[in-house]
């Protein structure tokens, strides 16, 4: 039999109970992110949808989940900023974001990353977009359009006319 004994000074146990909740920390940090990747939703009255799109391969899925098939890569992707302040062109646009289950208001004032991909199956019409509007690797807005002057701007759900 083995009788093991140490002697507990103030620093050992401060050093111990530090550790302790650093190893904890890292544990629940990563089992929150991972859970936070897989249960980004939005909701709306069309249906609930996935939101991830921290790289290009998400991007596309999320965009494939409403039937829209683009090119591969981005056409064009640049950094924006919500505005803190909304005018009437924005509060227009934020109005088909809520439709589908967003809100812009709630980013006003983050840097965020926009990307646009041709849109390859879009009925009568050759020249549409679909545009995202991504922050911290989820879809917070976009839009689908038509790049014609007498063109249309629609959510991501396919409404063709």
């Amino acid at each position: 039999m083995f009788i093991v004994s140490l002697k507990a000074t103030k620093k050992k146990v401060f050093i111990a109970v530090c550790t302790l909740v650093m190893v904890l920390t890292v544990i629940v940090s990563v089992g929150s992110a991972r859970l936070n990747k897989t249960s980004i939703t939005a909701h709306c009255e069309r249906g609930d949808y996935q939101l991830s799109a921290s790289d290009n391969a998400e991007r596309l899925q999320f965009l494939g989940q409403f039937g829209w098939r683009t090119e591969s890569e981005p056409c064009a992707h640049k950094t924006i900023t919500i505005p803190e302040q909304f005018n009437a062109a924005y509060e227009k646009y934020n109005e088909i974001q809520k439709e589908q289950g967003l809100d812009l208001k709630k980013y006003a004032g983050k840097v965020c990353d926009s990307y646009t991909y041709q849109v390859m199956n879009y009925p009568n019409d050759k020249n549409v977009h679909a545009n995202l509007i991504v922050y911290d690797g989820c879809v917070i807005g976009g839009d689908v359009c038509s790049a014609e002057l007498d063109g249309f701007m629609q959510g991501f759900f396919k409404d063709v006319k």
